[in-house]
């Protein structure tokens, strides 16, 4: 139907994830995802990763189980800080926003997932506190649901900001 193109890109990824693996072929690059893009449908809803969450950490089965599937990947627009939060098993970040007086901050990278909505409730209630899902800005300017961190679990925490990425943070 009509203005479903997200989730026709996040058949195109799965499909192309699973011929890359199986034929050997390049990497294949999500699609760029127009700043006007609306939800997929209303049985789905995009949640943005930027931790144990995304393609290939530890976490990312909570995702995939639910049959959630990768429809971008990108950055927030820069107005983001990013901690490395000490006391989770396995280690996670945590991504504050900083108020308009502050930016900017910095871009972080992240992956928007597709989740079914009968899916959302239960994957949200596994998300421990400090850590939670609110709105996140991407570099597109769209805002989509995504991981963010309250504020006091900063505090003593490394500031990992300049790195732009969890990915980097953890290959140090």
């Amino acid at each position: 139907p009509a203005h479903h193109d997200a989730f026709l890109f996040a058949i195109g990824d799965t499909v192309a994830g699973r011929i890359q693996d199986t034929l050997g072929s390049s990497t294949v690059e999500a699609p760029s995802w127009p700043q006007d893009l609306e939800h997929p449908t209303t049985d789905r809803i995009l949640v943005a990763a930027m931790g144990a969450h995304m393609k290939g950490l530890p976490l990312n089965h909570e995702l995939t189980d639910r049959g959630s599937v990768l429809v971008w990947q990108g950055s927030t627009a820069p107005n983001y800080n990013l901690f490395a939060l000490t006391d989770f098993d396995p280690p996670r970040p945590g991504m504050l926003k900083l108020p308009p007086e502050d930016s900017p901050g910095f871009a972080i990278d992240v992956e928007v997932w597709s989740v079914p909505s009968k899916h959302f409730g239960s994957f949200v209630d596994g998300i421990p506190a400090p850590l939670g899902i609110g709105t996140v800005e991407l570099e597109t300017g769209a805002e989509v649901n995504g991981f963010l961190c309250e504020s006091y679990a900063t505090e003593g925490a490394e500031n990992i900001s300049e790195l732009g990425s969890w990915r980097k943070y953890i290959a140090e």
